[in-house]
């Protein structure tokens, strides 16, 4: 009942929303929590990432569909803090592939060169490779051109198909 009414709250633009809103950030449920972080990210109102990185636990791995939204949302308004986020040494694999499919869910371009290099140093059959190329997709870049080529030929199916969509989003044929 609490998430559904700080959900509620989140359609309303005035300082008492606000108030209210940050304080359901230290409500004892994670999901309010990400609700009312959801909420104020998109007033571009909420605390920064650092903030809500300790209030919510965002780097323990466990990343919800919410979690997901919140980091897109965040990384509409200040990608940097999502990148700064996504790089931080000793990251959690799962949190690092999330933020960065929040940014390239955003269209930030800068990070091809350092998607395209993180596919390259993975195995060729990595699970997680295919979110890779996903976001190489995406983003259609033609700085991409390396890691696709090398996905092309892996031993599974599902990356060779993703690889197979990054090329053509990338023209990869034209050049």
């Amino acid at each position: 009942q609490r998430a559904r009414a700080v959900q509620a709250l989140s359609q309303l633009d005035c300082p008492e929303v606000h108030d209210a809103l940050r304080n359901a950030l230290n409500d004892r449920d994670r999901e309010v929590q990400l609700i009312a972080a959801l909420a104020l990210a998109a007033l571009e109102d909420g605390p920064t990432l650092d903030e809500l990185t300790g209030k919510l636990s965002l780097t323990d791995g466990s990343i919800s569909l919410l979690t997901k939204s919140l980091l897109r949302r965040i990384a509409a308004n200040k990608p940097e803090q999502v990148k700064e986020f996504a790089l931080r040494p000793n990251q959690n694999a799962e949190v690092c592939l999330s933020a960065l499919e929040a940014l390239a869910a955003n269209g930030d371009y800068s990070i091809v060169p350092l998607v395209g290099d993180a596919a390259l140093e993975l195995p060729e059959a990595a699970p997680e490779l295919s979110r890779y190329l996903d976001m190489l997709a995406a983003l259609a870049h033609p700085a991409a051109k390396p890691a696709v080529l090398r996905c092309m030929t892996s031993p599974s199916a599902e990356i060779r198909q993703a690889a197979a969509k990054a090329a053509g989003a990338i023209r990869l044929m034209e050049s």
